[in-house]
């Protein structure tokens, strides 16, 4: 799969289920304890300075964060493990939202489980590295930080790290600096190698069939074609339509139409069928089911001229069930549109104002505990330079009050000044003759 790393760009930070997305796309996610450089090592694979947040105080990372890739794959980056600077309430918070990231089967593709290469991997690491092979998920291993050992200590370090954590001559160990990029382009290639979507499939199979995975591997390879029996008798199916219940209602394939009973018709604008419905050729006649009901009225265009309001009297359970289904679909839809698109115009927003503000105030602001709008965080530097202003004048007073300045009187003019006085109070003749009286003294003279 040729992708694009240079076109990424952020779309989500999701801090509840509802707002998962689910839209079909490969899912790499990045995995590690706080502070081991998951951010980091993002922002090297994208090539950009600080696209993914990093932060010095470990457990920054709060909500799981969505970054579309070339519009074909995610990099998820989940809140770090280990955090111990938090609050127990918020513990308990990331602790449930990752518990149901982790139970959503199909959300992850490719699991990227980042360790530091300078120590012996944890108990948690040790935990996550265990749940991603038990599932089935493909998993690398990246050992980060490689530069902060000398090379006598990089074998030995890995070591460490692959019996630490049970790792298989099979499993994928890469050393890795995100500081200095090194072994970048290999986690790219992995990350993105068709392989690893191929084992996770073959990882599914081998669960539901009892085949082994070479076995599996060597089917998907040839395009293996087996009969509808032959699949439901290897596991790969669990039944087949024939020997179901009649289908009763179906979707076109453009998820754009419904078929009740061999009726069809058209969904309102914006809303599309469910998943779970099964799916006809649009162009073929209809479920079986409608094979067996002819039209009542075979004159009226095929019998399939039912209007919406007919068919809701005619089967108001079913078109009940399907409409609740669409709108589900669509009110989903929406909602995670909507927390797109209101997360797009805050980061905006806050652009707009950066300039005039602190900027760690500013990245608090987009990605720490307490995100906030512009407007808040606008009127939250204001509240401080008010407190930052009324803390110097009220310093002031007391430097005032310290130095008894009130109790010193003021300080007496210069004799000279004192002279300059007398003399501002002299006549004109007086000033005359007291000037000629000191020219003469000044040469030693007298006058006649």
């Amino acid at each position: 799969m040729a992708i694009n790393f240079n076109k990424a760009e952020f779309v989500l930070s999701s801090v509840k289920a509802e707002t998962f997305i689910r839209d079909g796309r490969p899912q790499v996610t990045f995995a590690g304890r706080s502070n081991v450089g998951k951010s980091s090592v993002i922002n090297r694979l994208l090539g950009r300075k600080n696209f993914a947040r990093v932060g010095a105080t470990p457990g920054k990372t709060s909500q799981i964060n969505y970054f579309r890739i070339d519009d074909k794959i995610y990099f998820t980056d989940l809140p770090g493990y280990g955090y111990a600077k938090v609050s127990k309430e918020e513990r308990d918070r990331w602790g449930r939202l990752m518990e149901r990231y982790f139970a959503e089967e199909g959300l992850i593709t490719l699991g990227v489980l980042i360790v530091d290469a300078r120590h012996k991997p944890t108990a948690d690491d040790v935990t996550m590295c265990d749940w991603f092979k038990g599932t089935g998920c493909p998993v690398i291993v990246v050992a980060n930080k490689l530069d902060k050992l000398k090379k006598s200590q990089v074998e030995p370090a890995l070591q460490l790290v692959r019996e630490t954590l049970e790792l298989t001559e099979a499993d994928i160990l890469l050393p890795f600096s995100a500081e200095k990029g090194e072994n970048a382009d290999e986690l790219r290639e992995q990350a993105t190698q068709q392989d690893a979507w191929d084992k996770m499939q073959s990882e599914v199979y081998k669960r539901k069939t009892g085949l082994s995975e070479t076995v599996i591997m060597h089917m998907m390879a040839d395009t293996t074609y087996m009969t509808g029996r032959e699949a439901i008798e290897k596991g790969f199916a669990d039944e087949l339509i024939e020997d179901a219940e009649p289908v009763g209602i179906a979707a076109s394939a453009d998820g754009r139409s419904l078929f009740v009973r061999g009726k069809q018709f058209h969904l309102a604008p914006g809303m599309f069928a469910p998943d779970n419905i099964p799916t006809v050729d649009s162009e073929a006649a209809a479920p079986v089911e409608a094979n067996k009901n002819k039209p009542e009225n075979p004159g009226e265009e095929g019998g399939n001229s039912m209007t919406l309001e007919e068919l809701r009297a005619k089967y108001p359970d079913e078109i009940a069930q399907a409409e609740a289904a669409a709108r589900a679909a669509v009110d989903h839809t929406e909602a995670v549109n909507a927390a797109v698109q209101a997360e797009r115009e805050r980061m905006q927003e806050i652009d707009e104002v950066a300039s005039l503000l602190d900027p760690a105030d500013v990245r608090e602001a987009k990605y720490g505990e307490k995100t906030c709008t512009a407007a808040d965080l606008v009127m939250a530097d204001a509240k401080k330079r008010a407190k930052q202003g009324k803390k110097f004048l009220s310093d002031l007073k007391d430097d005032a009050d310290e130095s008894n300045a009130e109790d010193v009187g003021a300080t007496p003019p210069p004799a000279e000044e004192a002279e300059e006085d007398d003399d501002a109070k002299k006549t004109p003749e007086a000033r005359m003759a007291d000037a000629r009286a000191k020219v003469s003294a000044l040469f030693g003279k007298k006058e006649g």
